[in-house]
């Protein structure tokens, strides 16, 4: 091989690396989202199933909704 043609194939491999990177990224990103969305999606169904054996365990009550709990607040007080 000719010495130009050793530097113009030299040029061309990271192209071809960036390239391929360029397409590799986006993906990596939508499979990761997707996963995300799947270990989301396993979460809530874990906290219904949560609820579900609270309410039969108590009678078909829920828990008790403590946001607003005013005894929560007195601790959170800005003196």
């Amino acid at each position: 091989m000719n010495r130009a043609r050793k530097m113009s194939f030299m040029l061309i491999e990271p192209l071809v690396v960036i390239v391929s990177i360029a397409i590799l990224v986006p993906a990596m990103a939508r499979a990761r989202e997707e996963a995300q969305r799947i270990n989301c999606a396993g979460n809530l169904k874990s906290i219904d199933l949560a609820l579900l054996i609270y309410s039969g365990d108590y009678s078909g009550f829920m828990p008790h909704d403590t946001a607003h709990d005013t005894s929560f607040n007195l601790l959170n007080r800005n003196d």
